[in-house]
């Protein structure tokens, strides 16, 4: 690769210090009679400009065998131009030509794709909702699809996202194919072959908390789970509108929180209660939210009813029953679990919180299952673009100060957001008081980016954070444990859209959507004092 500009030398800068390695840059010395230059591959030109961690002095004997590579170092302003020899083994990067993605959109080879977290969406509904825009659910043909799908598990899981829907299914036979219809020949399943459920269709989602992105088949396909589509490279985008979908339980079952609910007054081992619930296409409810939580002790009061929550495959190891899935969530009794006696490896709630039993005495239970629903029909909409008087199109104003703001789908690195911001005569957004974080917090809620980049940064110096258009960092919203500077590159301030609008650190490389700020308000100066004369 060569770097034409500061802007892609931050590329790479980014790209060592996020994989701790050194790459080749397309920069070699040739000699020019007596001496030499540094010439750009693959067209011979002069560098310019350079970014030398020290100006080299070659010997002759180096002429003609000495090439450029960025040297990884922990310190961000380490990271620079080196001379190495040509013939030493060094990673590269390559540089091509790529399409266009539309907003909201992160562009990968020749793809587009669009990680939807804001609308979690049965499997049916979210292949709908890709359709409707002129896309198809994610597909993965090859390592190189799923280590790019890998690359962003972090950071759903921590913007709250659990799972995510792909576009694979069995359509209740005993073969998976593609939501296109296409054979699935590149093969990342968790158990192979892969499981086909009688008389059920099984759809295929993956784990944020899987660094392998493994392809996990279930029957529930009625869950409300995110989704990623993907489009090519410049076709156009369908805009459309996501009704809230209707849904609807069968007789003696209550919706509550997106699934259908059925308890139980039978009594019966927590196997068996299982075998139940799984005999009316659900399984033991799986309680993962205060919501729930108070939803179902609004309905047992005391009474004892088992749920899905369990440690039989490993002590003290808690997962559900549905999922597999280890519980984060949590309501014990005081002094629970206690596994007295060395047995009880089943959940049950008693006296309106857990306690762990022993799984053959006969309790009430809990069923959950996914509801009805009616498919998505989303009709096609426009959304007019935004203007103000002063700052002009694109821009709104924050009806409480003198700046106008851009908040931009459109998935970019940092830098690459920063540049974009500039371009416009502003800079990413920097927030000096509770209002305007407020203001921001409110605008962006209908956004469809997992997050947004704000204009700080620490890399001139770790922990030293400033706003990248030079104000004052004189406020702070840092979520809990937040900045980490997890495993040392996370340099860029931004934040999850979906999750509580407090800062974290991310690595700068990320591809975010972002804010761009720009101040319309009269520049004051202050004049000069004259220098005191001193006789």
């Amino acid at each position: 690769m060569v770097t034409e500009s500061a802007a892609e030398e931050q590329i790479i800068h980014d790209f060592a210090k996020n994989t701790h390695k050194n790459y080749w840059i397309g920069i070699k010395a040739y000699q020019q009679g007596g001496s030499y230059a540094w010439l750009q591959l693959p067209n011979n030109t002069v560098v310019n400009p350079a970014f030398w961690a020290r100006t080299p002095h070659l010997q002759r004997s180096q002429y003609n065998r000495t090439c450029a590579a960025v040297m990884y170092a922990r310190s961000s302003s380490d990271i620079a131009w080196q001379p190495v020899r040509c013939n030493a083994r060094q990673n590269f990067v390559c540089k091509k030509a790529e399409g266009s993605c539309q907003p909201g959109w992160v562009a990968h080879q020749n793809r587009c794709y669009q990680f939807n977290t804001r609308y979690l969406l049965s499997w049916q509904q979210s292949m709908q909702f890709c359709r409707g825009q002129g896309a198809r659910m994610v597909e993965s043909y090859g390592n190189t699809a799923t280590n790019f799908l890998k690359s962003y598990a972090d950071e759903l899981r921590s913007a709250g996202v659990g799972t995510y829907w792909i576009g694979a299914t069995d359509n209740n036979t005993n073969t998976y194919k593609w939501s296109i219809g296409a054979a699935i020949k590149y093969q990342h399943w968790v158990h192979n072959p892969p499981t086909n459920t009688l008389n059920r269709q099984d759809c295929v989602y993956v784990s944020t908390n899987d660094r392998n992105g493994l392809w996990r088949p279930t029957p529930n396909c009625g869950t409300k789970r995110a989704f990623i589509c993907t489009i090519g490279f410049n076709r156009p985008v369908k805009t459309i509108t996501t009704p809230r979908p209707t849904l609807k339980c069968d007789a003696r079952w209550t919706l509550n929180s997106g699934n259908c609910y059925q308890f139980n007054d039978a009594r019966r081992n927590w196997d068996s209660a299982r075998q139940s619930c799984k005999n009316q296409g659900g399984d033991l409810a799986t309680i993962n939210t205060n919501r729930l939580h108070s939803f179902v002790i609004n309905r047992i009061r005391t009474q004892e009813y088992w749920i899905g929550l369990n440690d039989k495959a490993r002590n003290r190891k808690f997962i559900w029953a549905a999922t597999g899935l280890q519980t984060r969530f949590r309501k014990w009794c005081p002094r629970e679990p206690n596994e007295r006696g060395g047995q009880e490896n089943c959940i049950e709630y008693k006296n309106r919180c857990w306690n762990d039993q022993g799984c053959s005495t006969g309790r009430k239970f809990v069923c959950q299952k996914p509801p009805k629903s009616i498919p998505l029909g989303p009709p096609i909409t426009t959304t007019p673009m935004p203007f103000s008087l002063h700052c002009g199109v694109g821009w709104e104003e924050d009806p409480s100060s003198k700046y106008c703001y851009q908040f931009r789908d459109d998935q970019m690195s940092w830098n690459d957001a920063r540049l974009a911001c500039k371009r416009m005569g502003g800079d990413l957004a920097s927030i000096h008081d509770r209002e305007t974080q407020v203001y921001i917090n409110t605008r962006s809620a209908t956004m469809n980016s997992v997050a947004l980049w704000l204009g700080g940064t620490d890399r001139s110096k770790e922990g030293g954070w400033t706003w990248s258009d030079r104000t004052p960092f004189n406020y702070v919203n840092w979520a809990p444990r937040q900045p980490d500077d997890a495993r040392h590159n996370e340099d860029c301030m931004g934040y999850y859209v979906q999750r509580g609008h407090t800062w974290n650190d991310f690595p700068c490389n990320y591809r975010n959507g972002f804010i761009c700020k720009k101040y319309w308000g009269p520049r004051t100066t202050i004049k000069p004092r004259p220098t005191p004369r001193v006789p």
